[in-house]
């Protein structure tokens, strides 16, 4: 970890590029949240005492803020992308936001402090506290004519609506969202919104229809590959061998798993490595490989316990009490 004076050495020499140069160091110690604290206050103490320097052109305490708010944002993503959970470190740091007194200063970064948040929360199943966040963030966004946050925000509202199978809401939602998305020309976020318009027709059970719903994800997966996102791109082949799946295309979606499995390192991304497993598990149910199926999913299951993935392990816990009973069945 870095003391106060190397940060502001780092700071005077790099200017903005010390937000990226703490963050690295942060990542170091993420799961620590003494340390980590500390981390965050050293950061603190260094651009509090460099405030009003020549060599930082007089920074001064409100820019001060908007720099810390960067790197707690820029944390976030690192905490999100790792799928954990930190609702509580996050709240503990955007708290100091919120309390400031010259919340003018703040109020073009906090639509994404919420949204942030807001993901946070969404991945404990904290859906009400998360919507109220976002609520908040979408009428600070459209104040600020913030688009590309609204966009980012509605989006996040479709996931949700999507989750809690409030599908009509969803779409409405990521309509909206795909929209703003498009005004904005923002390719990735594009994607994510068709990504999500595809799955609420694959799970809408009311007007299933899977022909739009591949068609939303084969226009989402050219985005991703054109964008080089090969997670995404390798987690939306996913939902396509669920499709597969669900016409009863069972060895097809294998064979699709199979070349996915590769690119999807367990490690680096535990959610997308859950989900496969769980297809996975799903299509050897198909071809009543019901002992296989158990197999791969109390495998997926431990994994997705390890890494706090509390709405995959519920997802899996259902699925193997359906691989329970098949064999319970047999049985008798």
């Amino acid at each position: 970890m870095l003391t106060t004076k190397e940060y502001q050495q780092i700071f005077a020499d790099t200017g903005d590029f010390f937000i990226r140069f703490s963050l690295d160091e942060a990542k170091k110690h993420a799961n620590d949240y003494k340390l980590l604290e500390e981390e965050y206050q050293n950061i603190e103490t260094a651009i509090l005492n460099i405030t009003g320097s020549k060599q930082t052109n007089n920074l001064d305490v409100s820019t001060k803020n908007l720099y810390l708010l960067e790197f707690v944002i820029a944390l976030s993503d690192y905490w999100i992308s790792r799928g954990g959970n930190h609702w509580d470190d996050l709240g503990y740091f955007a708290g100091l936001f919120q309390k400031d007194k010259d919340q003018k200063q703040n109020e073009k970064l906090l639509p994404k402090l919420f949204e942030k948040q807001s993901r946070l929360l969404f991945r404990q199943g904290e859906y009400n506290m998360a919507n109220k966040l976002l609520e908040k963030g979408i009428k600070l966004a459209v104040s600020g004519n913030d688009k590309s946050t609204q966009a980012h925000l509605l989006y996040l509202q479709g996931a949700m609506a999507r989750r809690l199978h409030n599908y009509d809401e969803s779409r409405r939602y990521c309509n909206e969202s795909l929209d703003l998305m498009r005004i904005v020309s923002d390719p990735y976020g594009e994607a994510i919104a068709l990504y999500n318009l595809g799955a609420v027709e694959d799970e809408d059970k009311k007007t299933l229809d899977l022909k739009k719903a591949e068609s939303y994800f084969n226009k989402s997966l050219k985005l991703f590959q054109k964008l080089d996102k090969k997670e995404r791109a390798a987690r939306t082949k996913i939902r396509v061998a669920k499709i597969l799946h669900l016409q009863g295309k069972n060895s097809e979606a294998l064979n699709l798993l199979v070349q996915v499995d590769p690119i999807i390192a367990k490690e680096e991304y535990p959610r997308t490595y859950t989900h496969l497993r769980l297809i996975h598990a799903k299509a050897k149910l198909g071809l009543n490989e019901v002992e296989a199926a158990l197999d791969v999913a109390y495998g997926a299951l431990g994994f997705s316990k390890s890494n706090n993935l509390q709405i995959e392990s519920q997802d899996l816990k259902q699925l193997i009490i359906t691989c329970q009973s098949k064999l319970k069945n047999r049985t008798n």
